[in-house]
């Protein structure tokens, strides 16, 4: 516990932790589920509601990320009196793809990401909700929490957004960009075997801790790349 009476994992420790308290926590008390999504694509979810809880929060979670990687922080939340809820969007993580290749998180449209997030605070999260509902936000998910807050302005009680996507700076002048999508989509389109991907984009892969630049903690990196390894 901290002098203000939260409880934090420390970095010093968490390996340690992690595994002796937070997989342990994941295997009792946190439950899996899923449902279909629009297009009938699944959507895996995951949450743990203590006994006293107080206050819930919705994770939000970033481009790429998987619920898993979050096991931390829920058990984190959980352990200061938090119901925690958090879904894999679709195209990511748990969650399935609308193409062939599972390392393309592609959709059809952004509002689908919206579509999902309200059908799980109707279906699981309000059902199991404990006290106000809050927004916890990361990148991607910051840009679907927002559109998701615009369609229902009272749902949350407080809302975090954690470095927002709500913008992309382009790195080419605009009219140079749309004539290179252009000649992608026309290239998807003509080569159906071919990757699906925008020039100079590839399958997913992991750098060494040394150059990524996600986070400077290497325990939790290295936590996290396990994760990974253990469900691809």
């Amino acid at each position: 516990m901290t002098e203000h009476n939260w409880y934090l994992c420390t970095e010093s420790r968490l390996e340690q932790q992690f595994t002796n308290y937070i997989a342990p926590f994941w295997q009792e008390h946190v439950r899996l589920g899923s449902f279909q999504g629009n297009a009938d694509i699944r959507v895996s979810y995951a949450y743990c509601v203590p006994e006293q809880a107080k206050q819930s929060v919705l994770i939000s979670s970033g481009r790429i990320e998987s619920l898993l990687k979050y096991k931390e922080v829920i058990y984190e939340l959980y352990r200061n009196g938090f119901a925690v809820f958090v879904l894999d969007h679709r195209g990511q993580g748990l969650s399935g793809r609308m193409t062939v290749n599972p390392h393309q998180g592609y959709v059809d449209d952004f509002q689908h990401y919206v579509d999902d997030m309200c059908h799980f605070i109707d279906q699981i999260v309000t059902p199991q909700q404990r006290g106000p509902l809050n927004l916890l936000c990361h990148s991607m998910g910051s840009a679907i929490g927002a559109l998701t807050i615009l369609q229902r302005p009272t749902q949350f009680n407080r809302v975090v957004f954690g470095s927002p996507m709500f913008g992309i700076r382009p790195a080419l002048p605009q009219w140079l960009a749309k004539v290179l999508i252009g000649v992608n989509r026309c290239a998807n389109w003509l080569l159906p075997g071919s990757s699906g991907y925008f020039f100079g984009q590839r399958d997913y892969h992991a750098d060494d801790f040394t150059v990524n630049r996600l986070t400077s903690s290497e325990i939790r990196y290295q936590l996290f790349r396990n994760l990974y390894a253990e469900q691809p």
